[in-house]
């Protein structure tokens, strides 16, 4: 196995980055709305799938485990947030997309794409496939609705950014030590494409651009401001009732 660098933990540390940006965005805010949560089961799915053998087989590294618990502690946490803790903000009727299917054509092309017929092996290279794919229930639900949230673009710009690195890394062992994985780097250009392609969406005239601000939230945080935001909201009320 070909050592850890630079690329590969700068990749790392941007896709905990978004899925720690995600999860405080639902808890500060204290809602989910436009958030897709058939997105971060997917998410939660390929994690488990990919790290079969860190917990069934054989020890990788100190490095790898820590990161791959991290990134599935936050995505669980996420899909808890959304399903159990904020579940009145969450649109069932605005995340449509038939995740069974992307799990069934995923299922089929891991198994294509696999190196060796070994359950383990199996697992890895669907894993990748659910990956690509997983962003998929998000971007249709943002086109449903209509609209798209900062949140949402920073999330798909930072994950943009994850991936972008590891094809690097890509590049980079297979310069070095000839090392590439036929089915993993596929699934890697195709998820890079998805995610530009999502980020030209929403910056597109498709979608309306929604950052509506709750200042009666995080003004309550802060009580020397909010009866003077209350007093304007008052005021701009009463101007238009005139």
């Amino acid at each position: 196995m070909p050592p850890i660098n630079a690329y590969l933990c700068i990749g790392d540390i941007g896709h905990s980055i978004a899925a720690l940006y995600l999860l405080i965005a639902i808890n500060w805010w204290e809602g989910c709305s436009s958030i897709s949560l058939k997105c971060q089961l997917l998410q939660c799915l390929a994690l488990i799938l990919r790290y079969l053998d860190i917990w069934f087989v054989s020890y990788t590294s100190l490095y790898t485990t820590i990161i791959n618990m991290t990134l599935l502690l936050l995505s669980l946490t996420t899909s808890f947030s959304i399903a159990a803790r904020y579940p009145t903000g969450y649109d069932v009727t605005d995340d449509n997309f038939p995740a069974s299917y992307l799990i069934l054509i995923s299922t089929i092309l891991g198994i294509t794409l696999t190196r060796y017929i070994d359950v383990v092996e199996i697992c890895y290279s669907i894993s990748h496939i659910v990956e690509a794919v997983a962003i998929i229930p998000q971007l249709k639900m943002s086109r449903n609705r209509g609209e798209s949230k900062a949140v949402i673009r920073h999330y798909l710009i930072l994950l943009s950014f994850y991936k972008t690195m590891y094809a690097i890394n890509w590049l980079y062992k297979y310069i070095q030590w000839h090392d590439y994985y036929i089915g993993k780097n596929i699934a890697g250009t195709v998820q890079i494409a998805i995610y530009y392609y999502g980020i030209r969406m929403l910056y597109s005239d498709d979608v309306v651009f929604y950052d509506r601000l709750d200042l009666s939230h995080w003004t309550s945080k802060l009580p020397c401001k909010r009866g003077r935001y209350r007093q304007k909201s008052l005021h701009q009320s009463k101007e238009e009732k005139i």
